[in-house]
């Protein structure tokens, strides 16, 4: 089945292909014997799908630090008919390669089972991660892939999972009351918050209604909750949460401020994770767990010269270590100005890439890393207590 609907994907991809005939073939006359295109076009080639999509088709960059990026992430930008078969076969061949041909190919020939491995440390968390094959990763949404896996006759496959395990687990560690009492009187925590972020009725932010009937607004307002707290649980951004709900970022602001007054007891877990963080160097799940995250205290910005024979009174022998020759503080100020300043990725590159031609400082940027330890205070603790 999945075959002949690759087959077929690759048949409409070629016809779709064939609608741009003229451009091809104005190509390859003008390539002639460097011309790089199969015919048909080859759909699993990268490079001759580049060329159709920003040679011939004439596509904008989508991706600027990729221009020419043939991945799934840049191809879903570029709405064409051609571009969403492709999306389309990929899709399917990655379910041929994952499952459908694989499973059998590596089951055990006397058990004939497949058999991974369940690594109990496998994540930074101490979450379970499965590999040779991943296990955990089967897609949820596709039945024909889900009925690929069995019990063995006779016997059943049961599913179990925590009850909102990552919010119990906030409540507990940030001792929160208004989140503890709303558990102590039986009430979903998604919907009290919802109801006290847009300032509504509990009843009103239930998905469904008292008669039974569904109620949308109460459970877009309940999903917008507990995508805030998830995001804070999971070290997400504004901006990151804002995309994942399709809203504004000053909406998502207005809402988390909202919840962030309202349960002071969240805002201190985020505040005591940090700390403890910077302090200790690492944070502690409710069993004791360390996650260690030394990245939190880097210096924001370190700065060393490109070339040590500029320094004066340098020493080739004993000056080895750029790290140890120290930029004029001038210089320093200067370039952490301009670098806390810039409002985007593209402008600190361009910051770094003049201090470098310029003065020849080389600007290593640790900010990323910062932000990145700073997410994972609060996640290294709800997640790896879950896990």
């Amino acid at each position: 089945k999945y075959n002949a609907m690759l087959a077929e994907k690759e048949l409409e991809f070629i016809k779709i292909a064939c609608t741009y005939e003229a451009k091809i073939k104005a190509y390859r006359d003008k390539q002639g014997y460097n011309c790089k295109l199969s015919d048909p076009i080859n759909i699993s080639s990268p490079t001759q799908i580049a060329i159709l999509l920003y040679d011939i088709i004439g596509v904008d960059v989508v991706d600027k630090k990729n221009p020419r990026g043939t991945g799934e992430e840049i191809v879903s930008k570029i709405d064409i008919p051609l571009t969403k078969c492709l999306l389309e076969y990929r899709g399917i061949k990655k379910l041929l390669s994952t499952y459908i041909d694989k499973m059998p190919a590596i089951a055990d020939t006397k058990t004939k089972r497949v058999h991974a491995s369940f690594n109990q440390n496998g994540t930074d968390t101490g979450r379970f991660s499965s590999s040779e094959p991943n296990m955990q990763n089967i897609p949820s949404h596709n039945k024909d892939i889900r009925k690929m896996f069995k019990a063995t006759d006779g016997y059943v496959m049961i599913s179990s999972d925590y009850s909102a395990q990552e919010p119990r687990l906030m409540a507990h560690l940030s001792q929160d009351a208004q989140m503890i009492k709303a558990y102590l009187d039986g009430k979903d925590l998604y919907v009290e918050i919802a109801a006290i972020a847009f300032d509504k009725t509990y009843e009103e932010c239930l998905e469904f209604n008292p008669d039974g009937s569904k109620n949308p607004e109460g459970k877009e307002r309940r999903g917008i909750a507990k995508a805030i707290v998830l995001g804070v649980a999971y070290g997400k951004g504004i901006p990151a949460i804002a995309k994942d709900l399709n809203i504004s970022v000053e909406k998502a602001q207005k809402i988390y401020d909202r919840i962030m007054k309202e349960f002071p007891g969240l805002k201190k877990l985020m505040e005591d994770s940090e700390r403890s963080a910077r302090e200790k160097g690492y944070v502690e799940t409710f069993w004791g767990r360390t996650r260690r995250l030394p990245n939190i205290n880097l210096e924001p910005y370190v700065f060393m010269y490109t070339d040590a024979k500029k320094v004066e009174n340098f020493d080739p022998f004993f000056d080895t270590d750029m790290t140890q020759v120290e930029v004029d503080p001038q210089m320093v100020r200067l370039y952490t100005s301009k670098m806390n300043k810039a409002r985007s990725q593209d402008e600190r590159k361009s910051i770094i890439w003049q201090a470098k031609e310029r003065e020849g400082i080389l600007i290593i940027d640790n900010t990323g890393k910062i932000a990145e330890a700073v997410r994972q205070c609060v996640n290294s603790r709800v997640q790896g207590s879950a896990a």
